[in-house]
């Protein structure tokens, strides 16, 4: 008897814990960042688009966002994407500027990304 309540706390636990997001997993600019500029930013953020000749900023590859000067590896109240892919940025600056905006998990998903070093991973 005593061994099948053992058996049962350790099962609720697994299913309760187990399922629970990994806040601290490492997140990967190719599977978890890059999808989500496609999504909603290259659009208006590749070669020749509306916003890379705007502002020069180019989301198609890891390297053209990092020599976008807007992440700072490691520090996200430093670095400038945060500011404009947030929900309550100013409107008249948030990205994107026209479609869906970024869900409140892909912007904690950016953040967590620039707070792991924004690696090339």
């Amino acid at each position: 008897m005593r061994t099948k309540q053992i058996a049962l706390t350790l099962s609720a636990l697994v299913a309760v814990y187990g399922c629970q997001p990994k806040s601290d997993a490492p997140v990967s600019f190719k599977a978890d960042i890059a999808p989500i500029f496609s999504k909603h930013c290259l659009a208006c953020h590749a070669e020749g688009g509306a916003g890379t000749r705007k502002s020069g900023l180019q989301l198609d590859s890891y390297e053209n966002l990092m020599r976008g000067k807007v992440v700072t590896p490691g520090a996200i109240s430093k670095s400038p994407l945060v500011t404009v892919i947030l929900p309550t940025a100013d409107h008249t600056k948030s990205m994107p500027m026209r479609g869906e905006k970024l869900s409140k998990s892909q912007v904690e998903l950016v953040e967590r990304w620039i707070a792991q070093g924004a690696k090339n991973n």
